[in-house]
Order: structure tokens, then C-alpha cells, then sequence
């Protein structure tokens, strides 16, 4: 029997997180930045955009961490898989040779 290891998450995985991050921030920020700096002014626009960065930024970093979570936690699952092989061989070398 052979054991799948899959790089999801509950509720969807980690390339659908980096792209809804990225098309939730980026998309319409790009489309209405130019009015919205117009609108604002200097004195609002550049405070503002530099906590959208920041906001962003953080948001980045964190789902990097996750990321780098869910990849130790792959990692030994596959550490497991390799030593359950491997205790287990001898049991199925015997059951082979002598039935049952």
C-alpha cells in the first residue's frame, strides 16, 4: 500500500493563497492608484501607500512561513514513510517465504 503526501492545506493550498493574496492586493491597487493619488493628494497618498507595503509585505512573510512549515512537515512525513518501509520489509520478506 503505498502512501500519497499532498501539498494542500483545509480549505485549498498554498499556490491558491500566493495568487488570491496577489490578485487581492496588487490588482486593485494598480487600477485605481493613479486617481487615488490625485484625489488625496501628496500628504495622504504617500503615508498610505507605504502601509499598503508594509501590509503586503508582512502578508508575504507570513504565508512564506507557513510555507516553509508545511514543507518540514512533508518532509517528515516522508522521513516516516522511509522508516515504515523499512521495518516493515522484513515482515513481508517472511510472509513471502513462508505463507500465510
Amino acid at each position: 500500500e503505498e502512501f500519497e503526501v499532498i501539498d494542500t492545506v483545509e480549505g485549498g493550498s498554498l499556490t491558491a493563497a500566493i495568487f488570491g493574496i496577489i490578485k487581492g492586493t496588487i490588482g486593485p491597487a494598480i487600477l485605481y492608484l493613479p486617481r487615488g493619488f490625485k484625489q488625496a493628494g501628496w500628504a495622504v497618498a504617500i503615508p498610505s501607500l507605504m502601509i499598503s507595503t508594509t501590509t503586503y509585505l508582512y502578508s508575504a512573510w507570513r504565508l512564506l512561513e507557513c510555507w516553509k512549515i508545511e514543507k518540514e512537515k512533508i518532509e517528515k512525513m516522508e522521513e516516516i514513510k522511509a522508516l515504515l518501509e523499512e521495518t516493515m520489509q522484513p515482515a513481508y520478506s517472511a510472509k513471502q517465504q513462508y505463507g500465510s
